[in-house]
């Protein structure tokens, strides 16, 4: 942000960005049987894509928000990339290339 600029509203801090969904197809690639997932309503996908949000937010969602936009940024040129600011994952086998 230049410091010409105007600070954003609250519109910009809270416009929200989809992260992720999940289908019925995901569940069978994740080895659950096809039975279990023919008997799951729409309801019940909705229920389960909650929990999952959950979880996501509860175990590792907040640092790899922060270590995706890290190398966003050094992708960007916005940031310097050095051995003490390198990007870190904690969690997870990713590999991030943006």
């Amino acid at each position: 942000m230049k410091e010409s600029d105007e600070a954003p509203g609250q519109h910009f801090l809270q416009q929200e960005f989809p992260v992720t969904s999940i289908t019925r197809a995901d569940l069978l690639s994740a080895g659950c049987s096809q039975e279990q997932v023919y008997n799951l309503s729409d309801e019940d996908m909705r229920a389960i894509a909650s929990k999952l949000e959950d979880l996501y937010c509860e175990n590792g969602l907040w640092e790899d928000i922060a270590f995706v936009v890290d190398v966003y940024s050094i992708d960007k040129g916005w940031k310097q990339e050095t051995d003490d600011t390198a990007p870190k994952q904690t969690g997870g086998t990713n590999n991030v290339s943006l």
